[in-house]
């Protein structure tokens, strides 16, 4: 017996210790590697409107094929003209976490669009839109990287990247669009994985809307400066928040109903204003919420699906 004893006394720490070692490959106990999904972990789970996890089979994207929704009635669909859209592996995703085994690449043709149409994507009360994106800063001009909108009219929104390395979204007014303009990104953010969420509170404010990158605002003078090229310090950055701009709407906007929600392309209908290209670079795990998720629940997010 007392043999026995000691065995288990030997055993049970290193059990534990193999136990810690398995969560501290992962990052830490509170760095998991989760899927969005709907289960009760997800932060404000029922206000879930899209999920696009980008898990189709490893090569090209064909012309008509469905990008499925985690939400049922949210699925898109491909179009494509050129064959620029394509799956690719995560060498180093578990095998047990099959969501995170592919994502989305796009090399920037105008033709090679994803879209949805869902009713339930129109006109949101207010909004998180939260995606992981691996790309680099644009040369010239802006990249999109979200938009429903009547170009630019009275309706919608949109989310893009511009050569400084700035992002901007506008929720788009019939007279002055509501405008959040970050400072100018560190040039770090190039080629590497980045979780990047826009949250906008359903008014036409100019602090309405919060853009933030791993989890932290990207403001000059909080955690989130880490990402910017010049931390504490940015044109402007002292009068908007630690913005570079922010600005009110005003006019009002329109229903968005009828005008799809494109993550990847730039459709005729929707090219001219503002002017930019379709998106170059890979993406995961795009998700939609029906309303602003506070900055405590996108830390919890980012640590949800950090993966080492």
């Amino acid at each position: 017996m007392k043999i026995l004893g000691v065995l288990l006394f030997l055993f049970c720490p290193m059990a534990f210790a193999q136990m810690n070692l398995s969560f501290g490959m992962r990052g830490s106990t509170s760095l998991r590697c989760q899927q969005t999904s709907r289960s009760s972990w997800v932060p404000q789970a029922n206000s879930l409107t899209a999920v696009y996890h980008f898990n189709g089979s490893v090569g090209t994207v064909v012309n008509g094929a469905t990008i499925p929704s985690e939400v049922p009635g949210t699925n898109a669909t491909a179009t494509i003209s050129s064959s620029t859209l394509s799956y690719a592996s995560h060498p180093a995703a578990p095998s047990s976490l099959a969501f995170l085994q592919n994502y989305l690449t796009a090399t920037g043709n105008a033709s090679d669009v994803i879209g949805s149409g869902a009713s339930s994507l129109d006109d949101l009360p207010a909004a998180t839109w939260n995606f992981w994106v691996n790309m680099t800063i644009p040369s010239t001009g802006a990249i999109r990287l979200f938009y429903k909108s009547n170009n630019n009219s009275s309706a919608g929104y949109f989310f893009i990247i511009d050569s400084s390395g700035s992002f901007t979204f506008r929720k788009v007014h019939s007279v002055t669009n509501s405008t959040v303009q970050t400072c100018p990104l560190a040039t770090s953010f190039n080629n590497a994985w980045r979780m990047i969420t826009v949250t906008w509170d359903g008014t036409s404010s100019a602090t309405s809307t919060k853009i933030f990158m791993n989890g932290f605002e990207l403001i000059t003078t909080g955690t989130g400066s880490v990402y910017l090229a010049s931390p504490g310090t940015c044109l402007n950055a002292s009068t908007y928040g630690g913005y570079t701009n922010q600005l009110a709407g005003t006019g009002g906007w329109t229903s968005d109903a009828g005008y799809p929600f494109y993550l990847t392309g730039t459709p005729v209908n929707t090219s001219s204003n503002p002017t930019s290209t379709a998106f170059v670079g890979s993406m995961d795990e795009f998700a939609i919420w029906n309303r602003a998720l506070s900055a405590a629940e996108i830390s919890v997010l980012y640590k949800n699906q950090k993966c080492n």
